[in-house]
């Protein structure tokens, strides 16, 4: 039996109105805002939340565990209800609770909230790893930066819960060369920040990479997979810095948009292996995503720390 009626009829109506297909991004703010009720009410300032009811004191970092008891709770039993529920209408759920997420700014407190009861959400919908890229790929290529954080929340939760499912971003990309769809070039640059080697591994795949050029790729994906540098954390070994910058220079001419952001984001996350000619080169790359690529290593001006492995994670903090 649910407790929180309202919760009830606030999950129908997100499943009944706006709803669009997987592979479109919602526009339908109602749909979203009613949601944003589920973590945090409407009317109270993220200001007064973080100092606390006097004003002054600050609100002591307790446990989300309040939040996670009563959220579950209400979830469960809402849910009851959807139990018949189609797989895309789960995905677009699904979807929409992580527009909700990002819509508004929220407390470290409401943030872990949040993410207990997106986590409860994900589990009871039982939303499949394959559906949770679907629905997560459109938000990465949105122009919205909330859009594309609660895209980027779909696919780290989708890769999370797939780790038994090999080769499944992989899969999503042939699927989109199958239907004769250009593969998203929003997901391939995630891929490659998640873990460029990986990436690489892939991708060869998907463009069928041959002979010379794909010993060449390979030469690549062992040199980065060998010394640690596939994603953010410091190199295994601190002389193989040169060895790594000098096998990043020799592909910089690739004609290939996904080898020369492969390049620049190993550069862009690991400074030991920046050569300047190079980043200089890419900065007027032809490809987009290349030029965001070295406008992250730019707009990283933080010495005493590592630059984050996702360039999303450096306009979240630069809109602050």
């Amino acid at each position: 039996m649910c407790t929180m009626p309202w919760l009830r009829t606030v999950l129908v109506i997100a499943v009944l109105i706006g709803t669009p297909a997987i592979g479109e991004v919602p526009r339908n703010s109602d749909t979203i805002a009613q949601f944003d009720g589920l973590f945090r009410h409407p009317d109270e300032s993220r200001e007064a939340r973080v100092k606390g009811p006097d004003g002054n004191t600050p609100t002591p970092d307790v446990s989300a565990r309040p939040y996670r008891e009563i959220f579950s709770e209400a979830i469960r039993a809402t849910l009851d209800d959807m139990s018949s529920m189609a797989d895309g209408d789960r995905a677009v759920v699904f979807r929409n609770f992580a527009l909700a997420m990002h819509a508004r700014e929220l407390t470290e407190n409401e943030f872990h909230a949040t993410w207990a009861v997106y986590r409860q959400l994900r589990d009871h919908l039982a939303v499949s790893p394959e559906d949770m890229v679907r629905a997560g790929v459109p938000l990465l290529e949105s122009i919205h930066l909330n859009e594309r954080k609660a895209g980027f929340t779909c696919l780290e939760t989708a890769v999370g819960a797939g780790k038994e499912t090999p080769g499944l971003l992989l899969s999503f990309l042939q699927s989109q060369q199958a239907q004769g769809i250009a593969p998203s070039s929003a997901l391939i640059d995630h891929m490659i920040q998640y873990n460029t080697a990986e990436a690489l591994s892939d991708l060869r795949i998907l463009y069928g990479a041959k002979g010379s050029r794909d010993d060449t790729l390979m030469e690549l994906q062992t040199l980065l997979e060998s010394t640690g540098a596939t994603s953010s954390g410091p190199l295994f070994r601190k002389d193989d810095g040169e060895r790594v910058a000098a096998g990043l220079s020799a592909m910089a001419d690739d004609p290939a948009w996904w080898v020369r952001l492969c390049i620049a984001e190993t550069m862009r996350r690991i400074p030991e292996v920046r050569v300047p000619g190079v980043i200089d080169q890419l900065r007027s790359d032809e490809h987009p995503l290349v030029r965001d690529s070295v406008a992250g290593l730019d707009a990283w001006k933080d010495d005493s720390r590592r630059p984050p492995q996702f360039r999303i994670q450096i306009s979240e903090l630069l809109s602050k």
